[in-house]
């Protein structure tokens, strides 16, 4: 589904945006990013339904799955990592412990201290819970009915609200702080995106909206609603539990005149463009430090712009290197068909 890909493209723009505002400290760009990461959790639990459910009915173990899923994802993350690395050290002059740089190549958290989960490369945190989600996915998630998994989104979404109205904000996931929250984030929106899956497989009705709309309605809920007369927490859940599953829904429509190449262009982009941009918008608010004020908007745009570029050579890369896999390519964070937030 072209759109798909087109849709996880503007969410990274999204997410790189938001993190833009919260890296150089000004400008409001698209205050509630954090928010897409739930859409790319809704975005997986759709993909993977609709490529492996059949499968794994057919015998695919979870071993063969859960390796290839890291295949799929380890060697962009491990760039990111590298890149971390490189770019902590132009910015402060230090370099990050061998453990932390262990951690972030294993894909393991850090449960103690403070701070963030992942160090070197802070959006790992949602890949590793994809992962996880993935793991209960071939393991239990696709042998349960409809009905259970609509219990279980529910649940998760109960209990995704009560944490929301006890800390003012559906943000909870990439810290050491109330990690565990961040399970109740992929928990609902992950089984969602499996049930809109099944649905989709037994529907063939045009939405009735464009694929122009389909594709910029997420993004442009995101970027306006602090504009509605909502507080935080309450246009957080709103958007988690209402919105997302129902523009998920409506994205998911077949369309007619898409430009799939263009489309599926973009969505190649996405993966690489969300593990690589957190460590250049550091290096670059260092930039920024160093010069006149004047000149911030122009290193942010250039942190931006390096950020596109080296997702593009590495999706380029990758796809020369790969080689046709039984596997399948489409999942919600790899080029194919992904967010720290």
């Amino acid at each position: 589904m072209p759109v798909l890909d087109g849709l996880r493209a503007l969410a990274a723009v999204g997410v790189v945006l938001y993190h833009v505002t919260t890296t150089f400290g000004r400008w409001g760009l698209v205050e509630r990013g954090y928010l897409l990461v739930d859409l790319f959790f809704m975005l997986s639990g759709f993909v993977l339904a609709m490529a492996f459910d059949r499968r794994f009915a057919a015998g695919l173990s979870f071993a063969r799955f859960m390796k290839a899923r890291i295949m799929r994802l380890w060697p962009l993350m491990a760039m990111g990592v590298a890149l971390g690395v490189v770019c902590h050290f132009a910015a402060r002059g230090t370099l990050f412990s061998v453990r932390d740089v262990a951690l972030g190549l294993l894909i393991l958290p850090r449960l103690s201290g403070e701070g963030q989960l992942f160090v070197v490369d802070p959006p790992e945190w949602s890949l590793l819970f994809e992962l996880i989600a993935n793991a209960v996915h071939v393991l239990i998630l696709w042998r349960l009915s409809d009905r259970l998994l609509l219990l279980l989104a529910l649940l998760a979404g109960a209990a995704l609200t009560v944490s929301v109205a006890m800390i003012g904000s559906n943000g909870a996931g990439p810290d050491v702080y109330g990690w565990w929250l961040g399970l109740l984030r992929v928990m609902f929106a992950y089984p969602i995106g499996m049930l809109l899956a099944r649905r989709s497989v037994r529907r063939g009705a045009n939405s009735g909206l464009g694929w122009q709309v389909s594709l910029l309605l997420p993004v442009a809920i995101v970027a306006f609603s602090p504009l509605l007369p909502l507080s935080r927490g309450l246009g957080d859940v709103i958007l988690t539990l209402l919105a997302f599953p129902l523009v998920m829904w409506l994205a998911a429509a077949p369309s007619r005149g898409e430009p799939a190449a263009l489309l599926m262009a973009m969505g190649r982009l996405s993966y690489p463009l969300y593990v690589f941009h957190y460590p250049l918008l550091l290096c670059g608010k260092a930039v920024s430090d160093r010069v006149p004020e004047t000149f911030a908007p122009l290193v942010a745009a250039a942190s931006v712009t390096i950020s596109l570029v080296l997702a593009h050579c590495a999706a380029r890369l990758l796809e020369r290197g790969k080689q046709p896999k039984p596997m399948g390519d489409h999942d919600g964070h790899s080029p194919g068909l992904a967010l720290n937030a």
